[in-house]
This record gives C-alpha cells, structure tokens and sequence, in this order.
C-alpha cells in the first residue's frame, strides 16, 4: 500500500491548496479540447478522498468544483461564441472536425438540455459549451443552464470520493486498509480505462494513429496487407447499422490487435525473465499481498454473516477459468459453428485453447513455481502462469470478441469493459482462496490476452471464409 500520509499532512496544513486543486481540475474537465486530455474523473475522486480525510469540509470541496465548472464552461462558451465557425479552420479542430459535428449533432437534439446532459457524457462534455457558443445560443439562457448542471454534476463526481476518505479516517486499521485499496483501485481503473479509451480511439480504423500508419505506409510504399483485411466474419443482416458498420470498415487493418500483442509479448517476456531470474522485489510483492489479504480473509471469517457471502462469491467466480467450464463452452461453441458453417470461429477457438494450454504447462514445468497452498498434486502443483486465468481470459476475451462483431463499433467498449470486470474479479478470486501468487494471475493474464489479440488479428485474414 502506498504511503499517502505525507500527503494528507501537507494538505492538512495547506487546506487551501485542495480547493484550488479541485477548481482547477473541473475547470479543466469543461475546457475544450483540454477535457479531453485531462481525466478529471480519477483526478476528482482522488483529490476529493483526500479531502474527506479531514483535510477540507464538504460544502468547500463542493463549491470548489462548482464554480471550476461553470468557469471552464463559461469559457468555452465565450470562445465559441467569439470564432464561431472560424474555429473549425484552426488546430485541433482542422484535424479533428468530427469533434464538433459531433457537439453540433448532439445540440441540435437537444437544444439547451444539452448543456445539462452533455455534463455527464465523457467524450462530448468540452465540446458542448462551445458549440453552444458557435450556434449563438442567448448567453442568459446559457448562464442559467450552466448554473444548474454545475450545481448537479459537483455532487454526483465529488461526493464519492468525499465520503470514501471520511470511511478511511474514521475506521480502523483494516477498515483504513480495505478503503484505501477501493481509494487506488477505484482511481487506478478509471485512469486505465481512459488510457484505454484513448488508445482504442487512436488504432481504430480511421483513429489518428491508423492514418499516421496508413500516410507513412504509402510514403514508403509500403504493401497495404490486404490479407489482413477486415472481412464480414458473420452474417450482419440481422441488423442493417451492424451491416452498415461492417461495410464502411472493409479494408481495416487490425492496428488495435496488433498492438495489444506487441504489448503483451514484452510485459509477459519480462515478467517470465523476473521469475526466472528470481528478483527478490517480486518475490516480497507476492508475500505482502498474500499475507494482506489472508489476513483478511481471517477477520471475514469470525463474521457468519460475511463469510456466507465472501467465501462462496469467490468460489463462484473462480469458475469461470475452471476447465470443466471452458469444455463445455468449447464443445458447445463447436456445435454451433459446425451447424451454421462457421468453420474458422471454431478454428480460431479451438487454437487459442491448445495454444493457451500448451504455454501454461511449459511454463508451468520450465519455472516450477509453487503454489501458496498445497492444493493440487503433480504438473497442477505449479502455479506460475494461472490456469484458471488463461482460461477465464479466452472465455470472456475472444467470447466478447465474437459478440462485438454483431455490434456497432463505438458500443464495443461496453462488451470489453464488461469481459475486463470479469477477469478481474477471476483474478481477485485466485488470490483470495489463496490459489496464486500476484505474479501468476498476472503472468495468466497477460498470456490469455496474447492468445485473443492473436486471433482476433487472424480473424481478418479467414473471416470471409466464414461468412
């Protein structure tokens, strides 16, 4: 856990700076363009925890943020009331003028609500002030409506994280203890899923790093690999905007997949050569986290009432990288496929799954890694990678992989944030019942993501064949 104390200590002493830090970061969340950049989300949910330890009341955290968000607001307003439609011949917007078709489609819906809604909808917020402003919206009428979705956005991202640093002050050491890890795991997935967003956005097809690409590849004269085209892998007719997405997308290269593998080969080569090589600093990671969280589970355990929940919950959990599991969706999977002639999804399943379990056993013998409990007897009582974790991460990864392909691109991030939820709570489970060090569910991890961002790239080339 990291040491936050002389954090809150400055901020104690210095209370005024967590206002100002406050109004700063929401005015920033409202400015266009910088919204974009800035996550205002995790930066408020953590700055306000820290002000809910006692170090700033809530009434002051709360007209902090308001008054940086009808600022920021406010400025976008008067710059697009100022350029109006100059703007789009100036940088970022040249580039980038989707992001104010985008704003201009969204306030002609609805009108002057959409300085209350756009508030609360991440990729559009900055922009919508702006437009405003371009489309001559009455600055009274305006003023009044930033009023009211200030007064209602500064509770809804503020008070969370207030009151979850109030939680931290006033319990005990393992109530402290538990809250801080739901502090920086909270502030730790909303920053990775922006990252997330962010990085999906620029590999998509037509995202700004895929026309870097596509430039520099004609520059050089560089083959475009139309056997990695994208093809219909299944028949869209169910749906004509599914159908109309597919369509629009012939000829993408599957950037996204590509760089998901490069990543992962260098995280899981490194992780592998740490093991390997037996560094002492990962050795102490693994042993602190156990015996946390052991810890905890004893404490859960003098309560009935908790252990009727925690124990089976995880227990349930970690079935969805149990192999019993994964059989019978596989087989199952096979059957439909072999019934609608949908040869290389099956193809493709039936690799990723020998693939997988080829790299956990030889991995498994190679570093022979023992468990933290004697659960398991022979190749099984190795525990570097994490079975279960491979397996959970092909179910649910290529499974929503599959699914996404029947649905319009910009709903994919719901499949994938559900199936990223998942895996994490597998991963969560293996090391609650104590059935993997750290190391292992990551090491797990890492290798089934490998496995689906393999066959999603080579999905490209056989899709048309399954269609």
């Amino acid at each position: 856990m990291p040491d936050i104390q002389p954090i809150f200590d400055w901020l104690q002493a210095n209370p005024s700076w967590t206002g100002w830090m406050i109004f700063l970061i929401a005015m920033a969340e409202s400015l266009a363009v910088i919204g974009l950049i800035v996550p205002g989300v995790v930066l408020l949910f953590g700055i306000a925890a820290i002000a809910g330890s006692g170090v700033l009341g809530v009434w002051p955290v709360l007209a902090a943020a308001f008054f940086g968000a009808i600022v920021g607001d406010g400025l976008s307003f008067f710059v697009g009331r100022y350029f109006h439609q100059h703007l789009q011949r100036y940088w970022p917007f040249r580039s980038h003028p989707q992001w104010i078709e985008n704003g201009e489609r969204f306030f002609l819906n609805h009108g002057g609500k959409s300085i209350i809604f756009g508030r609360f909808i991440g990729p559009i917020r900055p922009f919508i002030p702006m437009v405003a402003g371009m489309m001559d919206m009455p600055a009274g009428r305006f003023i009044a409506t930033n009023i009211i979705s200030a007064l209602a956005w500064a509770p809804v991202y503020l008070l969370p994280g207030y009151y979850i640093g109030a939680s931290v002050q006033a319990g005990d050491e393992l109530t402290q203890n538990i809250m801080l890890w739901i502090l920086f795991g909270t502030m730790g997935g909303w920053a990775l899923l922006w990252l997330l967003q962010r990085a999906l956005q620029q590999l998509a097809f037509n995202g700004s790093f895929y026309l870097k690409a596509q430039r520099w590849a004609s520059a050089r004269n560089v083959p475009r690999l139309v056997w990695l085209r994208y093809q219909q892998p299944f028949n869209t007719t169910r749906g004509s905007a599914a159908a109309g997405t597919h369509q629009n997308t012939l000829g993408w290269f599957p950037l996204g997949a590509a760089a998901l593998i490069v990543l992962c080969v260098v995280l899981l080569i490194s992780l592998i050569t740490i093991m390997a090589l037996e560094l002492p600093s990962l050795v102490q990671l693994n042993v602190a986290l156990r015996e946390w969280l052991q810890e905890l589970r004893g404490v859960l355990a003098e309560s009935t009432s908790n252990t009727s929940l925690a124990e089976p919950f995880f227990s349930g959990i970690t079935w969805l990288g149990d192999y019993r599991l994964f059989a019978a969706l596989l087989i199952a999977c096979t059957l439909y496929s072999v019934k609608h002639q949908n040869k290389w999804t099956v193809n493709h399943a039936w690799a990723i799954s020998v693939a997988g379990a080829a790299a956990v056993l030889g991995l498994k013998g190679w570093l022979q890694v023992t468990r933290p409990s004697a659960l398991s007897h022979g190749i099984d009582a190795y525990s570097f990678p994490s079975g279960h974790m491979v397996l959970a991460t092909l179910l649910v990864g290529f499974g929503g992989y599959l699914v996404c392909q029947y649905m319009q691109r910009q709903h994919h991030w719901k499949v994938y944030l559900v199936a990223a939820i998942a895996i994490l709570l597998t991963a969560i489970s293996r090391l609650y019942l104590d059935a993997h060090w750290f190391s292992d569910v990551l090491a797990g991890a890492l290798l089934g993501l490998l496995c689906c961002a393999s066959a999603a790239f080579s999905y490209h080339r056989y899709s048309k064949q399954s269609s």
